[in-house]
């Protein structure tokens, strides 16, 4: 009975920190994943998030065309896509010369070979499936985050002068 009330109460509290606790900022994010069911469990983990789904895509020309109508912060990446030509990573390399975001891997390939490929895309995240709805959506937020420091940085002189200093320091 006492494990019934705790485990009761750990699913509560899980599901109000993820509908509760908007992110910091509701994101556009575009997902490329063929599995439908898995499409929508995502979907629906990112709105209860906060986030806006600019589109569910399954191959290069849909998510070429949802990237120009609809310009995401993000962009979620199956590598494997049945019934595509190109792969996600292709695909992430495509968008990424259109228009520069995070993009971060959700798959369930995990060997060297494929973490090697995916990481000329310097992606924010690589994570695996089956996936974890707050992990999810905890690793959208630090990578957006990370992107827009790293834009900052690389466009301020005054925030760069601030971390030569901190690093002199330290040496």
């Amino acid at each position: 009975m006492v494990r019934t009330i705790f485990i009761q109460r750990m699913v509560l509290f899980f599901k109000c920190n993820l509908e509760c606790n908007p992110p910091m900022q509701s994101l556009k994010i575009l997902i490329i994943e063929d599995e439908l069911i898995t499409a929508n469990a995502i979907q629906e983990t990112l709105e209860n998030a906060g986030h806006q789904i600019t589109a569910c895509v399954r191959n290069l020309r849909e998510a070429l065309v949802a990237v120009k109508g609809q310009p995401p912060d993000l962009a979620l990446v199956d590598i494997t896509l049945e019934g595509s030509a190109d792969n996600g990573i292709t695909i992430a390399k495509q968008l990424l010369t259109l228009h520069p975001m995070p993009i971060i891997y959700l798959t369930a390939h995990s060997e060297s070979p494929m973490v090697l490929s995916a990481k000329e895309t310097r992606p924010a995240a690589y994570l695996l499936k089956p996936f974890r709805h707050k992990e999810l959506a905890i690793q959208i937020e630090l990578a957006y985050y990370n992107h827009q420091a790293h834009q900052e940085d690389t466009i301020d002189p005054h925030n760069a002068g601030i971390l030569d200093r901190k690093s002199t320091r330290l040496n």
